[in-house]
This record gives C-alpha cells, structure tokens and sequence, in this order.
C-alpha cells in the first residue's frame, strides 16, 4: 500500500487492486453529491435521475435525506437501478411534513453504465419530496 496526501492535504492510500485512491474514510475519491430540482419531486409519475451513468463504471448510493412537505396522501418512493423497473431500494412516507436520512453500510449499486433514479410511486395529491444523495462512481 502507498500513502500520499492529494490537493486537500487528505491521506490518501492506493493498493495494487485498488483502481482508484481511497480516502482515508474508506470511500473512493471519485464522489458525488445529488440536490434535487427546486420543486422536488411533485408527481407520482415524475422520476428524477440522481446520477448519470458513467461509462464503463457503476454508481454508488451511500446515504440518502428524504425531506417532504404535507402531502395529500402518503406515497412509496423507490431507488431504481436506471430508468427500468429494476427497484434496489423501497421506503413509504407519510402525509405529515418530515425527514428520513438512511446510511447505506453497504452501498446501493447500479449496473455497468447505468443512472440512479428516483421516484414516487403513488400519485403526489398536493406537497413535494425532496431527495438529496452522496455517493461515488467506480
């Protein structure tokens, strides 16, 4: 294993089966991080891509915030593995305003070249969701 520190001044090591650096937290130095959309989602038909495929990689979910208005009635909200029916992650919210924050110890992971989406999957009467992520591709 080599130890270096990057442009931050953040031990970095590298291993000869690692493809990429790895922080010290554990977590390749490719990250990145989702904001929704300024609405949020706002419709029950209505998928927002989290992040883009990447070529030849796959992306990884580690943490997700939900936050949610008062909402008409409660819904389901899935993570999906690209735009399919392919669902990693499921989770119910209900009417009343609030929060839910989730670690992933072990990553949601798309396929090869594939986005990360999210969706509400009952009808959004009135309220908005909004999901931010962090993550890394490899």
């Amino acid at each position: 294993m080599t130890e270096f520190r990057d442009s931050a001044l953040k031990r970095v090591s590298v291993t000869p089966s690692s493809p990429l650096p790895v922080t010290t937290e554990g977590q390749p130095d490719d990250r990145w991080n989702y904001a929704p959309p300024a609405n949020g989602i706002v419709s029950g038909s209505q998928s927002v891509t989290v992040k883009a495929a990447v070529a030849g990689k796959r992306n990884y979910m580690s943490a997700i915030t939900i936050d949610w208005t008062a909402l008409g009635a409660a819904t389901e909200i899935v993570i999906k593995d690209g735009s399919g029916s392919v669902i990693l992650w499921r989770s119910t919210i209900g009417t009343a305003e609030g929060r839910r924050q989730v670690l992933f110890p072990t990553p949601l992971r798309t396929s090869v070249n594939t986005i990360f989406q999210v969706s509400a999957l009952t009808t959004i009467t009135s309220g908005n969701i909004y999901v931010n992520a962090q993550g890394y591709t490899q």
